[in-house]
């Protein structure tokens, strides 16, 4: 029986329902907490919500539990919380009490020092009850209140601005400077400036966007070497706020004037650009440079000091065989000026040098009743002309008293000393001999000297008898006997080859096989390699430099699934 009566009634509700929905109204109740918060208030685990007497007006929230699922507003941005509760039509034209609480009972509005019922929008039931109320409309309503006062969303509340000191970016005719604004329904904000105090939107101003929150404005078009005064504003529909005032001098007008010139001394790391400033306190000058157009300062920079006049900048750093733009500077405290561009190219990279180790047995020379003088063994011959260098240092021509003619003793009557040639150098002719500590006692002089009778070197008929070398385009390992042409023991005896027990790195198309060659004047060095057994550099070769040591040579070209010794 209970059964049935409860179906009877959920019918009669569902009928009465459809019969009256075409006749309900629904309130949307808002509310602003920002001077809520601002106040120091937090805000519960469950927001903002709402009670009152809804269920006495037949809404689908329940009498003053503001706890209850259905009483929760949502939170819709710039501390604006809401909530749309529907009435039937019968509800129009009563009475709704009202209040919004924080979290649950205990943090809500209403309680002593409230202005609803002074405001006009509510009523104090003399109990320390103090309700918002409302006339249930006939229509579909907004209404949108500040906490606990009668104010409304809309009205009565400006947003807040503040201005940050100091202005940057101060030029003769521009600066920066930063504000924020906080509120609700900023529609514009910025910055407005003039040449007189408290400067509003009726002067100048730069806008930057709408809302709360850190903004910038560039100001432009200013007079050089002028005072202004600025303050941010925030604009809503109640009206514009303005924040602190702060001031700013602009710079005097750039009278600096920069010239580029021309490049020279072009490298393939290096390069000269020329250039001129004019002009009064110029605190920096150079040439700024760049694989891009119109370079500034904050591209590479070559400084070349200050004040005005002509200069010439060494710009280092760069890259071979590639295209650069450069401008002259002048920077002083009103700006930098910059000159025309203009642009060069580098020189292609060099390879590195070729390195030849000159070592000299001096046994015989010993034996023959010779004795070292205090500086032992050294060389000399027209090595600067050759641009040689000796760890870096260039060598002189035909100078064996030089620190860098000096040569090392590595035992058993044998000196040497490795000296780089440039690679332009390959194919050129060095001339040169060994010497006994200085010019007097050298190679060439003794009659019974082979040097150009053994085909190393030449006598040019006035009595000088010195050894020649083309350069060669690979490093190389020169041994001699003192004043011959060939080592001590003779003349040189075959090098001797070791291979590798087994190829690395083998591929369908490509193997890597090591090697180790000693002995003197090795030219060539590397394995060869075919299809068939004991193969010859009549074959395939694959070479591996020249002199002794060990190496890996890389074979490439095989055919995949074949045999190769």
């Amino acid at each position: 029986m209970i059964f049935s009566k409860q179906i009877l009634g959920f019918l009669a509700a569902c009928l009465f329902s459809i019969t009256m929905a075409s006749a309900q109204v629904t309130v949307t109740y808002k509310v602003d907490i920002s001077n809520y918060l601002a106040g120091g208030a937090t805000l519960g685990v469950n927001g903002i919500r709402i009670g009152g007497n809804f269920g006495a007006l037949n809404s689908p929230l329940p009498d003053w539990m503001p706890s209850a699922v259905q009483c929760g507003m949502s939170n819709t941005g710039n501390n604006i919380w809401s909530i749309s509760v529907t009435y039937p039509a019968t509800s129009v034209g009563q009475t709704q009490l009202y209040k919004f609480v924080n979290n649950d009972w205990g943090t809500n509005e209403g309680v002593a020092g409230s202005t609803i019922a002074t405001g006009g929008c509510g009523v104090d039931d003399g109990g320390g009850n103090i309700n918002r109320s409302l006339v249930v409309p006939a229509a579909n309503t907004t209404i949108c209140f500040v906490w606990d006062a009668c104010t409304t969303c809309q009205s009565g509340t400006l947003p807040t601005a503040t201005t940050v000191s100091p202005a940057t970016g101060i030029t003769a005719n521009s600066a920066t400077v930063a504000g924020s604004s906080s509120g609700t329904g900023i529609t514009a904000r910025g910055i407005c400036y003039a040449t007189t105090q408290n400067p509003t939107i009726a002067n100048s101003s730069a806008s930057s966007g709408n809302g709360a929150g850190d903004f910038n404005s560039n100001l432009g078009g200013l007079m050089p070497a002028t005072t202004y005064y600025a303050r941010a504003f925030a604009t809503n529909s109640s009206g514009t706020a303005y924040g602190n005032q702060i001031s700013f001098t602009t710079l005097p007008s750039l009278d600096i004037v920069a010239t580029t010139g021309t490049s020279s001394n072009l490298g393939s790391t290096t390069a000269d650009v020329s250039g001129s400033v004019t002009g009064t306190n110029i605190t920096s000058r150079g040439i700024c440079f760049s694989t891009s157009q119109n370079p500034t300062m904050a591209d590479s920079l070559a400084n070349a000091g200050s004040g005005s006049g002509s200069f010439t900048a060494n710009l280092s750093g760069l890259t071979p065989s590639t295209n650069y733009y450069a401008r002259a500077f002048g920077s002083g405290p009103a700006g930098t000026s910059y000159g025309n561009q203009i642009s060069f190219t580098t020189q292609t990279a060099q390879p590195q040098g070729i390195t030849i180790r000159f070592k000299v047995d001096i046994s015989n020379y010993i034996t023959a009743g010779n004795t070292l003088g205090p500086n032992g063994i050294r060389i000399a011959g027209n090595f600067a002309d050759r641009g040689a260098t000796i760890s870096g240092n260039a060598m002189v021509n035909w100078t064996p008293s030089n620190p860098f003619s000096g040569m090392n003793d590595e035992g058993n009557n044998i000196w040497s000393t490795d000296i780089t040639f440039p690679s332009n150098s390959t194919g050129q002719t060095l001339t040169y001999k060994f010497v006994n500590n200085d010019w007097g006692t050298n190679e060439g002089t003794d009659p019974t000297n082979t040097i150009a009778s053994g085909g190393c070197g030449v006598d040019d008929g006035t009595g000088n008898v010195n050894r020649t070398l083309v350069i060669p385009a690979s490093v190389q390992t020169l041994e001699f006997c003192w004043d011959k042409c060939t080592p001590c023991a003779g003349t040189p005896s075959a090098p001797v080859v070791t291979s590798a027990a087994s190829a690395t790195a083998i591929t369908s198309n490509s193997a890597s096989i090591s090697g180790t060659a000693s002995g003197t004047g090795i030219t060539a060095r590397g394995v060869c390699y075919a299809i068939t057994q004991n193969p010859t550099i009549a074959n395939t070769v694959s070479n591996a430099g020249t002199g002794e040591g060990s190496f890996t040579a890389n074979l490439s070209g095989l055919s995949p699934a074949t045999l190769y010794y």
